[in-house]
């Protein structure tokens, strides 16, 4: 049977008008007789049309129709928009005798790179596409798994291939248990969409390697053509068939049970569109949307985590913010967030707005420099501590407040015998015995260059923030800098550094001689 018929068969929106078959017989009736000598050869796509539609009949079902042919017949040919049989099979029959032959390997090859492409940019830290779980680190990274399309995965599927490989490497590195089994995202191929992944990728990789032999094949210039044609054609569908392909997420997940305790991982199921631009910022949109990635933490969701699993313990009333972290990591119960900047950013918040504490360290039970209500820069070796048990430490340790005298002029009051009131007596108290405050602050250090934006942001969290944030004190900084080159500063330097130091308002800037 022709294979025009055997389409329009296959298809009842072809097969209604049979459109192939007229297809078919316009194309041969519009370009035979042809010769391989001719200029131009074939028919025009506007010529089949005209050959083929009947009236009130849209022409678009002869385009479908002859997009079709252009796949499947062995010796219609086609180039720059015009179509044309021949007696010697064009390469598509190589195309599908070297498609069987693809190994497996080299699809998958080709689908990493691609896959790899399609995912940027992305906000993971680690990326691991087809890659064995051994291989995947165990830490507190954020990363995705792309499985491989060996293992797909169906909507609502509880024992799909994908599922169980998920389930491996989120259990174990390789023969060890993985202990960070919070840091893992998984993406996985499309069950339906698996054949026509492997069915392109095969096509696309034929098609290179007849481009690849053409000399062997003798190719002549329409058909090198036809063939770079034909695999830039293939490689934009295998491009497009990847994004419709790999479009599960799978996120494990731990939640608790009514009266305690707490589930087996649960698998959240996440589909993806096609409608984002790359498919690494379809896949961040998801998981922000569902809060399943946390970019920024409110305060007061740390503190109810806190209470509910660290500090529901009596006696337990801090916590470091690396074990605080390594947690998150852990766990599937705890929130997902980005990075650890995410969680400090969240405990500075927290500090400045009294929620809890922060102290740099901890020797026994005393704290060093334990602050709450106060604009902080925590790192990941120190305490958050509980607000109460923080503003009471801080009460332990302020001074105990000077009594007022009630008496002027540093002169000491004394009672007259002969009167109930108290007297001022004419004799100035001892200076060692008044309460003197220093009122003046002096303070001079070197700064390293290379280190100045550290170090200057340093000094003005741990003493100007002292001295002006708690007491309202009148704090002066001024920076001095002295600059030498052997050889002199160029002109260009000089002009750039004066212009910039006008910019800056400086007071006083200019360049000397030795």
């Amino acid at each position: 049977k022709a294979m025009p018929a055997v389409l329009d068969d296959k298809n009842t929106r072809l097969g209604a008008f049979q459109a192939c078959r007229r297809v078919a017989r316009t194309v041969f009736l519009g370009s035979a007789p042809s010769v391989a000598s001719q200029t131009v050869r074939g028919i025009g796509e506007q010529n089949i049309r005209l050959g083929c539609a009947q009236a009130g009949q849209s022409p678009g079902i002869y385009d479908d129709a002859l997009k079709r042919m252009s796949d499947q017949l062995h010796h219609l040919y086609t180039g720059k928009g015009r179509y044309w049989y021949d007696t010697r099979p064009n390469l598509r029959r190589e195309m599908e005798e070297r498609s069987q032959r693809v190994e497996q390997y080299r699809m998958f090859s080709e689908m990493d790179a691609r896959i790899k492409t399609a995912l940027k940019p992305n906000t993971f830290t680690g990326t691991h596409v087809f890659t064995n779980n051994a291989d995947i680190p165990d830490d507190t990274e954020f990363r995705l798994v792309v499985i491989e399309p060996i293992g797909p995965h169906r909507r609502d599927g509880k024992n799909t291939g994908a599922m169980a490989i998920a389930r491996e490497t989120l259990d174990n590195r390789g023969n060890q248990p993985r202990q960070y089994r919070n840091r893992l995202i998984f993406l996985a191929c499309d069950e339906d969409m698996k054949p026509t992944l492997f069915d392109e990728c095969r096509r696309y990789l034929a098609w290179g390697s007849i481009l690849d032999d053409k000399d062997i094949l003798n190719l002549d210039q329409s058909q090198i053509r036809e063939a770079t044609s034909s695999r830039d054609n293939s490689e934009k569908k295998l491009v497009a068939i990847i994004r419709e392909t790999y479009k599960w997420l799978l996120i494990p997940i731990q939640e608790t049970k009514p009266r305690g305790g707490l589930t087996d991982i649960i698998w959240q199921e996440r589909h993806l569109s096609s409608s984002s631009a790359t498919l690494g910022q379809n896949i961040m949109n998801v998981l922000k949307d569902n809060e399943e990635l946390i970019t920024q933490w409110a305060p007061g969701h740390l503190v109810t985590t806190l209470n509910t699993w660290h500090w529901a313990q009596d006696g337990v009333n801090d916590i470091t913010v690396r074990h605080l972290w390594e947690d998150f990591g852990r766990y599937n119960y705890l929130p997902r967030l980005q990075d650890i900047s995410t969680l400090q950013d969240c405990v500075n918040r927290g500090v400045q707005e009294g929620l809890f504490g922060l102290a740099v360290s901890k020797d026994g039970e005393t704290y060093s420099q334990l602050k709450i209500n106060e604009i902080v820069s925590c790192n990941p070796d120190c305490l958050i501590v509980k607000a109460d048990f923080a503003r009471k430490k801080l009460a332990e340790l302020a001074p105990p407040a000077i009594p007022p005298t009630g008496v002027p002029d540093g002169r000491e009051s004394a009672k007259d015998s002969g009167s109930t009131g108290a007297a001022i007596v004419d004799r100035p108290v001892p200076r060692s015995q008044q309460a003197s405050l220093m009122n003046r602050f002096f303070a001079t250090v070197d700064l390293q260059p290379e280190k100045m934006g550290l170090e200057a942001s340093n000094i003005a969290n741990e003493i100007i923030a002292l001295l002006k944030g708690k007491y309202h004190s009148e704090v002066t900084v001024t920076l001095e800098i002295s600059a030498y080159d052997k050889d002199g500063f160029e002109e260009h330097v000089q002009r750039a550094v004066r212009e910039n130091c006008n910019t800056m308002k400086f007071r006083h800037a200019e360049f000397e001689e030795e």
